[in-house]
């Protein structure tokens, strides 16, 4: 990765939308051209919310498969 965002510094918080939008500024993307993974699902509802494709994470494996399925080469 090249850039980190600490909700310390940018003073926003998931799941709230505006973190999701301000990163994707930040890193000059679209929400459909990214993959958002994490462990709590009000966290990846709000990312699907802006466009953004969400995995839940559960395990190694399971994140491999579904990284797969979106034709990400691992």
């Amino acid at each position: 990765f090249n850039e980190k965002f600490a909700s310390c510094y940018i003073h926003l918080r998931k799941p709230d939308k505006k973190i999701y939008k301000y990163v994707l500024k930040k890193i000059q993307l679209n929400a459909e051209e990214t993959i958002f993974i994490d462990d709590r699902l009000e966290n990846i509802t709000s990312a699907n919310s802006i466009g953004m494709h969400g995995i839940k994470f559960t395990n190694y494996n399971n994140l491999i498969l579904k990284l797969k399925k979106q034709d990400i080469k691992i």
